[in-house]
């Protein structure tokens, strides 16, 4: 009698298995690719607008009633500080600060958002200011 040998299967797996696991690989890596594109580069640009950094304001006409008088930072610091994102700044635990800057600047170090926003109301500040003509006496 012959012996013969037990013939081994090389494969164990029909080819309908392997082509699922390949398709499932492959929309793995496209899944993978996209998401890693999109969300690398939406992260780069939120580290961006979260790194603070500072810029000067010049705020002389908005501190200051008279030219000859002396100049009032601490309303404009408390509304913009109470009023544009408040929990941003250093007095609520963010990481934005304002100071003084010389006597008609203040100088901000906040996020690039918050600093639009602080552009924007300064400017609606001074657009307010402008339509509004002081009345002329009346004699």
């Amino acid at each position: 009698m012959t012996e013969s040998k037990p013939t081994r299967r090389r494969f164990q797996f029909g080819l309908a298995a392997l082509l699922f696991v390949v398709a499932f690989l492959a929309a793995l890596f496209a899944g993978f690719r996209v998401g890693y594109d999109r969300g690398y580069l939406s992260g780069e640009n939120q580290r961006r607008s979260e790194n603070p950094k500072a810029v000067v304001y010049n705020v002389g006409d908005l501190v200051r009633s008279k030219p000859d008088d002396p100049s009032d930072f601490d309303s404009l610091i408390e509304m913009l500080t109470g009023s544009i994102e408040p929990e941003t700044w250093t007095d609520m635990g963010g990481h934005g600060n304002i100071q003084p800057f010389g006597p008609d600047q203040v100088i901000i170090s906040q996020t690039s958002d918050v600093q639009e926003k602080i552009r924007e109301v300064l400017e609606s500040i001074r657009d307010g200011r402008a339509k509004i003509k002081p009345s002329e006496p009346k004699k």
